[in-house]
């Protein structure tokens, strides 16, 4: 395993483990079908994690609203 001295990367190489363990348990002890979803549950543990450490930063989502409709047509069209 990757090792160093400094707290930040030891943070993110824990949160790594952590993923891969959850994906390989899940692989594991899935029956049939549920062994396909076992990355996708690692992805949400690890996801979860790196929220509880403090590691995920929602600061861009702050100025954006929940519901958005979209633009029919951005731009206008030109005929030369």
């Amino acid at each position: 395993m990757y090792c160093t001295t400094e707290p930040q990367m030891q943070e993110k190489d824990s949160i790594g483990v952590v993923t891969l363990a959850c994906c390989l348990l899940f692989h594991i002890f899935a029956k049939s079908y549920w062994k396909q979803l076992s990355v996708l549950f690692g992805l949400v543990v690890g996801y979860i994690v790196a929220m509880c450490m403090g590691m995920v930063d929602f600061s861009a989502l702050s100025g954006t609203s929940v519901i958005a409709l979209p633009h029919i047509m951005p731009f206008k069209p030109e005929f030369n």
